[in-house]
């Protein structure tokens, strides 16, 4: 089954960067090390049975890294599924800590002190995934505003050869995030791109 998943996984991506599916993703890398990060939960549930203490740490490492994954990735074309997801990762691992501090706590065996936490854990629920919707928007705008200002002051004339110290990209997946901006559709017709923006992601390519 895990075999199945990996290989699913791997093919599921979307090479046509203006594709309208809302989990469309331009390569599998990301949701590979997302899988990687599921199944390691799964084994860790399976494999330490009854050993909170183990258990809690680990579930909080993967739902961290799950997190960490989709804010600074970015996989999705469609940018609101990046921030909603970012959100919800950041829920789990909100709930995955408290689960820790529930076990390595002094006070655990306090009916009362449990209480209190889990209220404390159901009621920050909803300002967590605010502020991990937030996070992967922030970063991602961070990223695209950067990049772009720089390239957009980049002089017409500026020779092919000069052409990548214009602005460094740090990945080659970074690339492709700021490149997004060539998903721009003309008001008069909802399947032409703005040529402007076609153009701006042309010069973002061959600066990559």
């Amino acid at each position: 089954f895990t075999l199945i998943a990996y290989a699913v996984t791997l093919t599921d991506f979307e090479p046509n960067p203006v594709c309208r599916r809302y989990m469309a993703t331009p390569h599998a890398s990301v949701e590979l090390w997302a899988l990687t990060a599921k199944t390691l939960m799964a084994l860790n549930v399976a494999i330490f049975a009854g050993q909170l203490y183990i258990q809690s740490v680990i579930m909080c490492l993967m739902t961290l890294s799950l997190s960490y994954l989709y804010i600074r990735w970015q996989p999705h074309f469609n940018e609101w599924v990046n921030h909603i997801r970012s959100g919800l990762y950041c829920m789990l691992f909100w709930t995955s800590a408290f689960i820790a501090i529930m076990k390595f706590d002094h006070r655990r065996d306090d009916p009362e002190h449990l209480k209190w936490l889990t209220d404390a854990m159901l009621i920050g629920l909803a300002p967590v995934l605010v502020f991990g919707f937030l996070v992967s928007f922030f970063r991602l705008r961070l990223l695209q505003w950067h990049a772009l200002k720089t390239i957009r002051a980049t002089p017409a004339e500026v020779e092919q050869a000069n052409i990548k110290d214009v602005y460094r990209f740090h990945d080659p997946q970074e690339v492709e995030i700021v490149m997004r901006v060539l998903r721009r559709w003309t008001p008069e017709d909802d399947e032409v791109l703005e040529p402007e923006a076609v153009q701006l992601a042309d010069l973002i390519i061959r600066i990559g």
